[in-house]
C-alpha cells in the first residue's frame, strides 16, 4: 500500500520563540545632525577654536572698522603711559611746580575720558557690524554654528581689539615718554605694574563697551 506523505507542519510564531534578529541600536535609530560627527570639546576642532579663528579672520577682513574700534583705547593708553613716565621721571620737578601737577592731573583725566570714548566707539562699531555683517553670520548659522557661537566670536573680537589697542598705545606711550625725558635730560622710568594696569584697563574698557552689541547681534534673527 502506498502511504500518503503529508507535509510536516511549520512551527508557528509562538512555538518558534522570539526572533533573534538584532534590534536597531539607539545610535542607529537617531538621525545624525549636521555632518554626522560631534565636535571635540578641546583642540583644533572645537567650537572655541573655530570661533577664535573666525574672530581673527573678521578683524583682518574688516581692518578699517577694527582700526576705528581701537582708536579710543589706543589714545587713552598713549596719554596715560606718557604722563606716568614723565611724572615718575620728574618727581622733584613736579613737587616744586604746582602748575605741572595740574597739567599731569589734566592729562590723566584726558586718558580716562579717552578710555570711556574708546568703549563707546567699540560699542558703535559692533552695533553697526551686526547689520553690515548679517550675511557672514547667516552663513555661519547655515553651516552649523549656533547663536552663542556668534556671541563668542564677537567677544573674541572685542578682547583681541582691546589687547591690541592697549598694548600698542602703551608701547607708543613708552616711546613718547622716552623722547620727552631725553629732550629734558631726565632718566626714563617705566614701572611694569603701571604697564600691566594700563593694559588691563584697556581690556576692561573694551569688553564693557562690546558686551551689549555682541549679545544683541547674537540674539538677532539673521
Amino acid at each position: 500500500m502506498s502511504e500518503e506523505l503529508s507535509p510536516s507542519p511549520t512551527p508557528s510564531r509562538e512555538e518558534s520563540g522570539p526572533s533573534t534578529s538584532p534590534a536597531p541600536s539607539q545610535k542607529e535609530s537617531e538621525p545624525s545632525s549636521g555632518t554626522g560627527r560631534t565636535r571635540p570639546k578641546r583642540g583644533s576642532g572645537s567650537r572655541t577654536y573655530a570661533n577664535f579663528r573666525s574672530a581673527i579672520a573678521s578683524i583682518w577682513t574688516y581692518r578699517r572698522s577694527s582700526l576705528l574700534a581701537i582708536s579710543g583705547v589706543f589714545v587713552g593708553a598713549l596719554v596715560v603711559m606718557t604722563t606716568d613716565i614723565v611724572v615718575q621721571s620728574t618727581d622733584t620737578l613736579f613737587s616744586l611746580h604746582l602748575y605741572a601737577q595740574v597739567i599731569a592731573i589734566l592729562l590723566v583725566s584726558i586718558g580716562g575720558v579717552s578710555f570711556a570714548a574708546g568703549g563707546l566707539i567699540l560699542m558703535n562699531v559692533f552695533l553697526a557690524a551686526g547689520i553690515e555683517r548679517s550675511q557672514e553670520f547667516s552663513i555661519r548659522l547655515v553651516v552649523g554654528a549656533r547663536h552663542r557661537d556668534i556671541h563668542a566670536q564677537l567677544l573674541f573680537e572685542v578682547l583681541l581689539l582691546s589687547i591690541i589697542g592697549g598694548v600698542s598705545g602703551s608701547v607708543c606711550g613708552i616711546l613718547t615718554g622716552f623722547a620727552l625725558t631725553v629732550a629734558l635730560s631726565l632718566p626714563c622710568i617705566v614701572h611694569p605694574v603701571s604697564l600691566l594696569l594700563l593694559v588691563s584697563t584697556s581690556v576692561v574698557a573694551g569688553i564693557v563697551g562690546g558686551i551689549y552689541p555682541a549679545a544683541r547681534t547674537a540674539r538677532r534673527e539673521l
